[in-house]
């Protein structure tokens, strides 16, 4: 009799336990510059599939470290490559989805022109950049600069822990000048005069996402993936500011 109660409870338990894994939503773990975006892709997401997702957004490099030390994520959209592939390269993330789902592009923002990009190069001038530490931005920021510039910057690198808030630090006035997303001035519809696209291949951020190998909902997350790859959510990832592959 007990042991046929201790087989019940056991059933019991894996039903509960089964049932709470199918609630809980699907974690999207997001680079900052990407948060914007992926809102509305998540939003219309939901409506066509009644799939329940929460996102979380931070550097990438922050979050590659968090997936590291065994964060729940499920599906990690960074703002490099580079991230992904490390993941897949350590047993943490499968090799078979990572994609580049968007190509990013740094720009010059200098409201009311306060610096203009060709005098850039002034001791005097202090310039915005996400830490090259923990942002693919900030790398991409440090490369632009070494093209553009025929000297070391001799200015004041101000560093921010990510892209996001890189873009909120010139755009709330608090520094006069910065390299940030084309996605934050489509997204803030700043005024074209202030910004200045860099046409050259430094300035273009080439960004992976991948399925974290810890996942338990692996097929929920190999839909949202193949959703992030329709035409829809192209079309969404464009209107930021992005280019997408075909």
């Amino acid at each position: 009799m007990l042991t046929r109660f201790l087989l019940l409870l056991l059933l019991l338990l894996i039903t509960i336990f089964s049932f709470q894994s199918l609630a809980t939503p699907l974690r999207i773990a997001v680079a900052s510059n990407f948060k914007l975006p992926l809102n509305e892709i998540v939003s219309q997401y939901q409506k066509s599939t009644n799939n329940k997702l929460t996102i979380s957004s931070a550097s990438s490099g922050v979050l590659y470290q968090q997936i590291k030390a065994g964060a729940p994520f499920d599906v990690f959209l960074s703002a490099d490559v580079k991230r992904p592939q490390m993941l897949i390269n350590e047993g943490l993330a499968y090799n078979n989805s990572v994609f580049v789902y968007a190509i990013g592009q740094l720009v010059f923002y200098s409201p009311n022109q306060k610096i203009k990009i060709n005098a850039l190069n002034n001791k005097k001038n202090k310039l915005v950049i996400a830490n090259p530490l923990h942002a693919p931005y900030g790398v991409a920021a440090k490369n632009v600069l070494d093209k553009i510039l025929k000297s070391p910057f001799k200015g004041t690198f101000i560093t921010s822990s990510n892209i996001a808030s890189a873009f909120q630090i010139v755009h709330s006035g608090n520094a006069p000048a910065g390299l940030v997303s084309m996605s934050h001035i489509v997204s803030t519809q700043v005024n074209q005069t202030d910004y200045v696209s860099i046409g050259i291949p430094q300035a273009q951020v080439a960004q992976g996402a991948v399925i974290v190998s810890r996942t338990k909902k692996v097929e929920q997350s190999i839909q949202f993936i193949e959703y992030l790859k329709s035409a829809e959510a192209k079309d969404i990832i464009k209107q930021y500011g992005y280019q997408v592959k075909q």
